[in-house]
């Protein structure tokens, strides 16, 4: 990615609780020189958002979110009963373009990768996670998919204000920006990255 020497990507254990999952990721960091970015999608941003509680750094991006996250417990009985059928209903909603048969085969398929134990976990997770504001407020980006109909404008907005954030918004995409608009998502990365090493 532009702009960015070294990044690590960290996948989320299968714990069912945001906090569970902090500490072990937290294990796992890798000591870097600043500015230290935490970049997180949905469940991985309310990680990340968990992450500050005890970790510093320098920005905080997040895709896909609110200052928390709504969700329906009759979703998670719907996966106990009939995993595939709600595997592709959710890949769908996901995505601003529903018939984007490409994009739709890999966002299934990341969510089949999971296992459905692990899908019940995040989404149980996802669900009871209350979020703190942090003590030390780091540099925030809100990316916001204009077609996001899994989690509203107004959640992204309140998550970038009680941040003292920004949003950034990016047509075209919906739930996964990062799958659908991966060019802008590393613009909008590289760019937040290049402001911090001119400032550090």
């Amino acid at each position: 990615m532009p702009g960015i020497e070294k990044m690590h990507v960290l996948p989320l254990p299968g714990f069912d609780t945001v906090e569970a999952m902090a500490e072990a990721v937290e294990k796992q960091l890798p000591a870097t020189d600043r500015p230290r970015i935490v970049v997180g999608a949905s469940l991985g941003a309310m990680v990340g958002l968990q992450l500050l509680q005890t970790v510093r750094f320098d920005a905080f991006i997040a895709l896909a979110t609110g200052f928390g996250i709504h969700v329906d417990t009759q979703v998670l009985d719907r996966i106990r009963e009939s995993p595939e059928d709600v595997l592709m209903r959710t890949a769908r909603s996901s995505l601003a373009n529903r018939d984007a048969g490409d994009l739709l085969e890999i966002a299934v398929e990341d969510l089949r990768s999971r296992g459905r134990d692990v899908l019940i976990s995040h989404l149980t997770a996802l669900g009871s996670y209350d979020p703190k504001v942090p003590d030390e407020l780091p540099e925030t980006v809100v990316v916001w998919g204009s077609g996001d109909r899994s989690v509203p404008l107004e959640d992204h907005v309140s998550l970038a204000r009680t941040m003292k954030g920004v949003l950034a918004p990016v047509d075209g995409a919906g739930h996964l920006p990062f799958l659908e608009r991966p060019d802008d998502v590393a613009r909008i990365i590289s760019r937040e990255v290049r402001r911090l090493c001119r400032e550090n």
